[in-house]
């Protein structure tokens, strides 16, 4: 992923193009790493608070997205996704039971 990411900023002339989204891919996998069996109310809500986290850039996100290149387009959404699964974990524990995150099997 990242000599792929600093393929894609000198191939589009710009930084984190937007053609390049496996930084999305991996940061949202990571808010979804602690489900085993994710309802599709699980993945709904691990999609929006991870945008959501992509966007607002908490500390230190921004910071790891100043990094430029391969490790700066990684990272921060690496840094999200983090932040994703710690609220995931809250929002499983205290706001719904744990059954409503998971497909029963």
């Amino acid at each position: 992923g990242r000599s792929l990411g600093d393929w894609s900023q000198r191939h589009a002339g710009a930084k984190d193009p937007g053609f390049f989204v496996i930084d999305e891919v991996i940061g949202y996998l990571i808010t979804c790493l602690w489900t085993q069996g994710p309802s599709v109310l699980a993945l709904t809500v691990a999609f929006f608070l991870f945008r959501f986290l992509d966007v607002v850039k908490p500390q230190p996100a921004r910071a790891l997205e100043r990094m430029g290149g391969g490790d700066g387009i990684l990272l921060d959404d690496v840094m999200a996704g983090l932040y994703g699964l710690g609220i995931m974990a809250l929002l499983r524990t205290y706001l719904l039971s744990p059954e409503s995150w998971v497909v029963s099997v």
